[in-house]
């Protein structure tokens, strides 16, 4: 007689416990001769193990873990494809903060990518702090290209500016 197939290796059995809980049991002996004797809490866990153990026997190695879950063969395809773009932060980090922009922008009517756009195109950063001589000499030096009289009237307004002016603000 051949050797059995996977499927009939191990067999899963629901089984009363004696304390009146329901679990589930493994049976089965590998080809390599082990004997499995294991109970879970679930039959999901149980067939999990199965499943595993069929692979060990069938000596198929695979980097990935198998799991129960919920999610279809498309999401999960797509949950691996955001995962290999981001390793260092949590897939939901990133979601909540996208979904937090998105309703951000729809208050303007506007997607993220359109709120950042106009960012880009809008944004100055701060003001920088000079004192009344650094922002004379700075406004002067930008007016190089002035007529004559232009830049003589220019030097001649800022120095009464500044001639009136407490001596602590020209800094």
């Amino acid at each position: 007689m051949g050797q059995k197939k996977n499927s009939e290796r191990y067999k899963i059995r629901e089984v009363e416990n004696p304390g009146g809980s329901i679990a589930w049991s493994i049976r089965g002996t590998t080809f390599s001769g082990k004997r499995i004797r294991e109970q879970y809490s679930s039959n999901p866990e149980a067939n999990q193990r199965r499943l595993e153990l069929e692979l060990e026997d069938e000596d198929i190695t695979t980097e990935s873990n198998l799991r129960n879950t919920t999610l279809s063969e498309a999401e999960l395809r797509d949950a691996e494809a955001a995962y290999s773009l981001e390793r260092t932060r949590k897939i939901s980090e990133i979601v909540r903060t996208y979904q937090e922009l998105e309703r951000r922008a729809s208050g303007f009517k506007l997607t993220p990518t359109e709120a950042m756009a106009h960012f880009e195109r809008n944004y100055s950063p701060e003001l920088e702090e000079l004192s009344l001589l650094a922002a004379t000499e700075r406004f002067l030096d930008s007016r190089k290209d002035q007529r004559g009289k232009t830049k003589s009237t220019y030097n001649t307004a800022l120095n009464l500016l500044l001639e009136n002016l407490d001596p602590q603000y020209l800094g």
